[in-house]
């Protein structure tokens, strides 16, 4: 009996046998993507602040002049809400304690904290602020 060759096909740019690999990458981009509807615009005008909650999860949704960042709603440094920060920069400043945050990163950029908070991916579509909240 002849040996049977392996088919190999091309994605991003490298050589990838067999089609459990390529499904396994189809179902990892389709988990990674996936958006779900967090609030309205309407309910985060700009300049703009909510809290939205998912189980196990509190995330904080502002709007900074119409570009919308979604992050943790605690502060690392003593898990206290983020929400009525003061926003100037991009970063967002822990009303308790003072720690500031980056919006598009996460990133302390002020302490007393000093573990980053995670952030979100956020699209608009027809209205609705969607947020990608899998596990980074």
């Amino acid at each position: 009996m002849p040996r049977q060759e392996t088919q190999f096909t091309q994605v991003n740019n490298r050589p990838v046998g067999a089609k459990a690999q390529t499904l396994k990458m189809l179902k990892e981009r389709v988990m990674t993507s996936e958006f779900i509807i967090a609030a309205h615009i309407s309910e985060v005008p700009s300049g703009g602040q909510l809290r939205v909650e998912f189980p196990d999860q509190e995330i904080l949704i502002c709007n900074v002049a119409g570009e919308y960042f979604a992050i943790d709603y605690y502060c690392s440094h003593d898990a206290l809400g983020l929400e009525g920060g003061t926003i100037e920069n991009d970063c967002i400043t822990c009303p308790y304690h003072g720690a500031e945050f980056c919006l598009r990163s996460g990133k302390v950029m002020a302490s007393p904290a000093w573990q980053d908070i995670r952030v979100y991916p956020v699209i608009v579509e027809d209205d609705l602020i969607k947020l990608c909240i899998k596990p980074a």
